[in-house]
């Protein structure tokens, strides 16, 4: 599939939860698109070989990185090495996430707590670290990887469709100055990810990520 719709060349990426699954196909599609990208797992095995993947693939920078978004200081130390080996921050995908299935009255409050402090806090830990450098350049784009289950909701899903639900709300709500298309949800509909991921969902999700991130004028 060919990405050459638009250049991002000289930018740089931070997709997290980019291992795998979608995170792993957009920071393929990033990179086919010329940018660097760091990304991000709490497995480190794991990131490694995929950064090797796409690195052999594009031949661009990938930084590979051990890191938790529901911890303030391992978003933090994202942010910062990515500036320092990388250069700049230009995007950042926010999505990285877990799921935890079980009825409300079945769901522990630490089970709760757990997937919001992941799907919800984790994107604002990011967001936070990444506007402290994109502000004072007014430059950057931020894209918050949603769910239309947080539209509608889904059985057994309480804490995920509330987390995905309030990205979609929360937009760039609170960066001051933000330009209108800086911070954006896309809610993404069901796929096999990040276990069975087939090549047409390879497909799809690599297809989705060039669209939207044309529609979003990263390239600008």
């Amino acid at each position: 599939m060919s990405l050459k719709l638009f250049s991002l060349e000289g930018k740089v990426a931070v997709v997290t939860g980019g291992s795998k699954g979608l995170g792993l196909e957009m920071a393929r599609s990033l990179a086919a698109a010329g940018a660097d990208v760091t990304i991000t797992s709490r497995h480190a095995e794991e990131v490694e070989a995929a950064a090797a993947e796409i690195r052999q693939e594009t031949g661009r920078r990938i930084l590979a990185m051990e890191a938790d978004v529901a911890i303030a200081a391992d978003v933090d130390g994202m942010v910062e090495r990515t500036i320092r080996e990388l250069g700049q921050l230009d995007i950042l995908v926010n999505n990285a996430g877990i799921n935890l299935h079980g009825f409300v009255h079945e769901q522990s409050e630490e089970e709760w707590n757990k997937v919001l402090q992941t799907d919800l806090t984790g994107p604002m830990l990011c967001t936070r670290a990444a506007t402290r450098h994109m502000i004072p350049r007014r430059s950057g784009r931020i894209i918050n990887i949603s769910s239309i289950f947080g539209l509608v909701g889904y059985p057994k899903r309480g804490p995920y469709c509330a987390a995905k639900g309030a990205l979609v709300s929360r937009g760039g709500r609170g960066i001051p100055g933000r330009r209108r298309r800086g911070v954006e949800p896309v809610l993404r509909g069901h796929l096999r990810a990040p276990a069975g991921l087939s090549p047409a969902d390879g497909a799809r999700a690599r297809c989705g990520a060039a669209a939207c991130y044309g529609f979003q004028q990263l390239a600008g």
